[in-house]
């Protein structure tokens, strides 16, 4: 209850600044695009795919790493903390890795959609072959793999918000981000029960490494052919 409420204390110096800042907001010259045109968008659906295989590989190690670690490596259950507590403080280093990078590249003259698309890509295969590397390695090769897992998945996360609002503007993104996420999140539900069978059925965790790796490249797949070119799409001129 603490550590949930105590992030709603920020709202009041938000709103704050939110009240302000719409009282002096321009009038918006169209409502923009309908819900439809929204979902037609090719680069929706390239961040609805990406973001499910990376989501799928996340919730994997959020829900499964655990019992992995102590069934499958041996370890005990101070250990397991230890290497699960660190494979999450890396992914937020990967979070705050990835968004210096793409703002520096940028600040710096590069391509946007070069960008986005190099480290949203590096995200998806290297986390895919550190699931992998899992299932080939020995216990001291698997903490590191899924150090770098965390590392790398981390990389993915900052930027489908910014993905979002540069391809939809302020009239769309947040019916945007809603569809994105409501299909990354299904994500957390079914990477647990397919694991689960597939434990059930193999008696090891080989098959689920291999198949979270497989998501993961599918991933790619979404951010190098799917994602058409960084750029706002021009609603008013119709759909991209």
């Amino acid at each position: 209850i603490t550590l949930g409420g105590a992030p709603l204390l920020w709202l009041i110096p938000w709103f704050g600044l939110w009240g302000r800042r719409t009282a002096a907001a321009p009038a918006v010259a169209h409502a923009g695009p309908t819900t439809i045109t929204v979902f037609r968008q090719r680069a929706l659906w390239a961040g609805m795919l990406g973001s499910f295989c990376i989501s799928y590989a996340f919730t994997f190690c959020l829900t499964w790493m655990p019992l992995y670690l102590v069934q499958e490596r041996g370890m005990s259950l101070t250990t397991m903390t230890q290497v699960a507590g660190s494979t999450f403080i890396a992914d937020g280093v990967g979070l705050l890795l990835s968004a210096w990078i793409v703002d520096k590249w940028i600040a710096r003259g590069g391509s946007a959609n070069v960008a986005y698309k190099t480290v949203l890509s590096v995200s998806s295969a290297g986390v895919a072959a550190s699931l992998f590397l899992c299932t080939v390695v020995g216990p001291a090769g698997a903490v590191v793999a899924l150090l770098a897992t965390g590392v790398l998945d981390g990389l993915n996360s900052p930027l489908w918000g910014a993905l979002a609002q540069t391809f939809a503007g302020p009239q769309a993104s947040g019916r945007w981000m809603g569809m994105q996420n409501s299909v990354a999140n299904t994500a957390g539900m079914v990477a647990p029960v397919v694991t689960g069978y597939l434990l059930q059925q193999t008696g090891h965790y080989s098959t689920a490494l291999i198949v979270s790796a497989v998501v993961g490249l599918i991933g790619l797949v979404a951010w190098l052919i799917v994602l058409p070119t960084v750029r706002p799409i021009e609603w008013a001129a119709g759909p991209a």
